[in-house]
């Protein structure tokens, strides 16, 4: 009599779940174009037969009207209108050249070398890649790490004043005191 009870619980599972992935395949159209419309576009270059068939969903389902107000709610899209696949293509490509940088890596310029130099001696000082490299080189016992501080932090509030007193004296001097 357990047994019993066990499958008919396994087959209302089974047909939950068939309930489930029926209701789903019917909103897999929106949910593409919503999650990665990049991708959608692009479709399967492996496959030509499989990439004919994906570029005529494609147009179906761009040709398709989302409710826009529906995807801002959810915080889907922030522009009143979707982009065409060469607009996608241009952002996919300006995204890829702002991405995070950790001031070790360029994109070099083919053209102009000595600029993408510049670019990297610039975003190593950003980051502060020397100093930190000149700080890591040997170890330093903790009290030794405070002192440091401590003497570098006096240093650069004597600098900000000094630096305070003579815009001050060159005020006074322009002034004719």
């Amino acid at each position: 009599m357990l047994k019993s009870t066990v499958k008919l619980s396994r087959t209302s599972l089974r047909k939950n779940l068939t309930t489930t992935r029926c209701l789903r395949q019917q909103n897999s159209d929106i949910d593409k174009i919503i999650l990665n419309p990049i991708k959608l576009a692009q479709g399967n270059k492996n496959n030509h037969d499989q990439a004919s068939k994906l570029k005529s969903d494609n147009t179906d389902i761009l040709s398709m009207e989302i409710p826009v107000d529906m995807m801002q709610s959810a915080g889907r899209i922030n522009r009143r209108e979707l982009l065409s696949e060469a607009e996608i293509a241009r952002s996919s490509v300006e995204n890829a050249q702002m991405r995070f940088n950790s001031g070790k890596s360029i994109i070099m310029n083919k053209n102009n070398p000595a600029e993408s130099f510049k670019r990297l001696n610039r975003i190593m000082f950003e980051n502060n890649i020397p100093g930190d490299k000149r700080s890591q080189r040997f170890y330093m016992k903790p009290g030794k790490v405070a002192e440091m501080k401590r003497s570098q932090r006096h240093r650069k509030e004597f600098m900000m004043g000094f630096k305070r007193l003579i815009e001050i004296v060159k005020d006074a001097k322009r002034k004719g005191y």
